[in-house]
């Protein structure tokens, strides 16, 4: 994975003061599959499933910062899937910001079909001072 290109995902709006450098194009996979596996499992389901996991990734998160993996560990690659799923479920579950960062994140967030920011910004369709705080 080294000519990956990364994000660094954040999971503390879930709870968990943890963060983790994850592919991006395996990211918005799962963002894009999220909808459908709603449908085919439903809310119920989702919202248990995403309880359980969330736990475990709180249970194995025993200290605050930046989680590293590798991908040719089983067990690494699984915990790293495991820490994308609660943020995407909770992104569609419980309307949960998605906490991104990285080089180029942007492009990928208008590719997938997202707000680009920065012309709203320019155009005075979102005020500056929301982001420098006045």
């Amino acid at each position: 994975m080294n000519n990956t290109k990364m994000v660094t995902l954040n999971l503390l709006g879930h709870g968990i003061d943890a963060e983790m450098d994850v592919p991006v194009v395996m990211l918005f996979e799962l963002i894009k599959l999220m909808p459908s596996l709603l449908d085919r499992l439903g809310i119920e389901k989702l919202t248990n499933d995403y309880s359980i996991l969330n736990e475990k990734l709180k249970a194995k998160c025993t200290t605050s910062g930046k989680i590293k993996w590798d991908p040719n560990v089983p067990n690494d690659l699984m915990f790293m899937r495991t820490f994308q799923l609660v943020a995407v479920m909770g992104a569609h579950l419980f309307d949960t910001p998605l906490m991104l960062a990285g080089n180029g994140i942007g492009e990928y967030v208008e590719q997938f079909g997202g707000i680009d920011v920065t012309s709203q910004v320019e155009s005075g369709e979102i005020p500056r001072e929301i982001f420098h705080g006045g």
